[in-house]
């Protein structure tokens, strides 16, 4: 966006002319987006959905793409979530969730699905600019566990089934 709205001002002072913008603007995409793959490919090893961060949780991450996970009665412990023009997918049904967990959820121009076990409650926090988020689930019984989600969406939304 700030390569857009400098290439809009450069335009509106002359120094570009007004038949060029769209190609220079098609231009600067097409880079960007390169630029993205070569650095999101590097940090594939680092930002594996299976190692942990310094926080204990996962990391899960689109970027121009989508990523989707399901746990079979493995333990799960919280995740970031991360997607940019792209969608994440997690399937929690089948995990194991024995104590209150954090997921914090960041989209810009993305989606995020979550389906959640039966005994569970969700409580969402987090501001949408343009976008939203559906908690399906909410507070079932105050003695099941509750997986807390913090959501910040800009053009995107976050569905909690």
């Amino acid at each position: 966006f700030l390569i857009i709205g400098i290439i809009f001002l450069l335009s509106a002072q002359g120094v570009i002319q007004n038949d060029l913008i769209w190609k220079i603007i098609l231009a600067s995409v097409i880079i960007v987006f390169g630029i993205s793959i070569i650095f999101n490919n590097s940090k594939v090893s680092k930002n594996h959905p299976y190692i942990e961060n310094k926080d204990g949780l996962q990391n899960y991450v689109a970027v121009f793409s989508g990523q989707k996970e399901k746990y079979y009665n493995e333990k799960f412990q919280g995740a970031n979530l991360t997607a940019v023009f792209g969608g994440v997918e997690i399937d929690l049904r089948d995990a194991i969730i024995d104590k209150d967990i954090q997921i914090n959820a960041t989209l810009l121009f993305g989606g995020c699905k979550l389906f959640v076990p039966q005994n569970v409650n969700v409580k969402v926090f987090g501001a949408n600019i343009f976008g939203g988020t559906e908690n399906a689930v909410g507070i079932i019984n105050a003695e099941f566990p509750t997986i807390y989600i913090t959501s910040t969406t800009l053009f995107g939304g976050i569905e909690i089934k």
